[in-house]
């Protein structure tokens, strides 16, 4: 029996979710929203003046996720690039028969070829194609690449990476990622610089100019995860 349990766990995707609660101080811009998909969701409470906000944050892994669908690529997309990048995503999809194959496969390429910098390098597909270095942007710039020549729809996102400054204090930092639709309406978060998606993220409005926000930190409330199988 126990042999059977562990077998089971072993072969099906374990769900995971993260709930987070943090309190953010005053802050004199409108910058908070709340949004929800398909694997992320953030709702924010105003605790009234001078009280800052609280914001209740969950994410789920990709497991839950059908992403074993069958996608072909955009020959006429591939025609307007040029033969370096033509080459890279052919041999990136492969003999990929489903999105979740060429979706590691993206991830792998991400985690193996590029080296993140925090240099004012060029971001474009190509630059970032030939150096090998990138940072937010370029990861992005990347990875929509990879998936517009698949037919697969995506935008930017903007919002900060919450990383932790203090056993209770995170700071912000301003950042960039990508949203995923599907054909079936299904929409995820998903971070190519990092492979994957958590709670330590915040979404912002779009028209948002990062240079005028003043730095700001962020109080951990509660943090939990639970798995389900």
């Amino acid at each position: 029996m126990k042999f059977l349990l562990l077998l089971i766990l072993l072969v099906t995707p374990l769900r995971e979710i993260e709930d987070v609660k943090l309190a953010i101080p005053p802050i004199r811009e409108q910058i908070f929203l709340d949004y929800a998909n398909d694997n992320f969701s953030q709702e924010f409470k105003y605790g009234g003046a001078g009280q800052g906000f609280q914001a209740n944050i969950r994410n789920k892994n990709f497991a839950h996720l059908n992403l074993r669908f069958r996608i072909f690529l955009d020959r006429q997309f591939l025609k307007t690039l040029d033969a370096h990048t033509r080459d890279t995503v052919v041999k990136l999809f492969g003999s990929c028969y489903s999105f979740s194959q060429y979706f590691e496969n993206i991830s792998t390429y991400l985690r193996d070829q590029l080296t993140y910098t925090d240099s004012p390098l060029p971001q474009d597909v190509e630059s970032v194609l030939k150096s090998g270095k990138a940072h937010c942007v370029g990861y992005a710039n990347l990875t929509r690449l990879f998936l517009n020549a698949a037919g697969i729809e995506n935008k930017f996102v903007k919002g900060f990476y919450l990383k932790k400054s203090a056993k209770k204090t995170i700071s912000p930092v301003p950042h960039k990622w990508l949203e995923i639709r599907l054909a079936n309406g299904t929409r995820f978060f998903y971070d190519p610089q990092r492979q994957l998606f958590s709670a330590n993220y915040m979404v912002v409005e779009d028209q948002i100019d990062f240079k005028k926000i003043r730095r700001f930190k962020i109080k951990l409330i509660t943090r939990s995860k639970k798995i389900l199988n």
